[in-house]
């Protein structure tokens, strides 16, 4: 069976890649004036668009190395498949990132008030202050050992804490938000890919499953409790469950954790702890009336 640490190990290094493309992505909001956005705009989502090239390059050959110790692991003959790393490209960045800015067009933003020009200079701030790493210098366990501690997601009693924001700071907030939701599917969404890909490209490959974050969604649930059934994009989550309310073409939203692990022929399917609980809450979800995905959402959304 595939290994479900190894799993995790994954999930964790993926993780701390993105915390490290976060403070990256930091030093291109300098490219962007609020009151100049339709001059400045295009300069930063080129900026933008670099970092997520440069991540997502480091995400893919992280996932496809993993790929490989699974396949050995697994005592799989022939040479591994070695499928092309696939970033996204302007036309696929780009709309994505003007929907996660549109707050910053409306005219109030444009006149911005006090908070909203302190949030401003603070985040110009953190540019001089970012430290960046060189991602040829970081081994895969330092990445792991980087992500391990976040990912659980945010501290509910931090959200209540946070200050009150103005009308034009909040949209600020939001958009850098969004922006930074879009950036982190799109940089892991290519390791992710990789997988997929090379499981696509693999006769020795049964199929992926997908491990989920403890506190995932009930989508991401869903396609967990599945197992190893997904042999490529389409079944991986592409065109599934068209229903569902959930960004992302495949099927895998802003600031989503799953993770992507291969299974070969002659490993059984070793699920994570949760999985169990899940497959429960699926199951009162398909005795109820109305639309099981939604029943189920509801389900997650209440602890039932």
């Amino acid at each position: 069976m595939a290994s479900l640490e190894q799993a995790r190990e994954q999930q964790a290094a993926q993780r701390g890649l993105i915390l490290l493309m976060l403070q990256d992505l930091t030093r291109t909001w300098v490219n962007l004036d609020p009151a100049r956005l339709a001059v400045t705009l295009p300069r930063w989502i080129t900026a933008v668009l670099g970092v997520i090239s440069r991540y997502g390059d480091a995400a893919g050959a992280l996932a496809l190395d993993y790929y490989d110790t699974e396949r050995d692991a697994a005592g799989v003959p022939g040479a591994p498949p070695s499928p092309e790393i696939r970033l996204p490209g302007r036309g696929e960045v780009e709309p994505q990132l003007r929907w996660a800015t549109k707050g910053l067009w409306d005219n109030h933003v444009l006149d911005p008030d006090d908070e909203f020009d302190r949030m401003w200079r603070q985040i110009v701030a953190e540019e001089a202050a970012a430290d960046l790493a060189d991602l040829a210098r970081l081994a895969e366990e330092d990445l792991a050992e980087l992500g391990d501690d976040d990912l659980t997601g945010p501290d509910d009693e931090d959200e209540a804490a946070a200050m009150e924001l103005s009308p034009a700071a909040d949209r600020l907030a939001k958009a850098r938000s969004n922006v930074e939701g879009v950036a982190t599917r799109l940089v892991t969404n290519v390791g992710r890919g990789a997988i997929v890909d090379a499981v696509a490209e693999d006769r020795q490959a049964v199929g992926v499953a997908r491990v989920a974050a403890p506190d995932a969604c009930a989508f991401c649930r869903v396609m967990a409790i599945r197992g190893p059934v997904y042999k490529n994009e389409r079944t991986a989550g592409r065109t599934a469950n068209a229903q569902f309310v959930g960004a992302g073409e495949f099927k895998y939203h802003n600031h989503c954790r799953c993770t992507a692990v291969p299974y070969f022929q002659g490993q059984e399917w070793d699920p994570q702890p949760q999985v169990q609980e899940w497959q429960r809450q699926y199951e009162r979800a398909r005795g109820m009336q109305g639309d099981t995905l939604r029943n189920f959402d509801r389900i997650v959304r209440t602890g039932g």
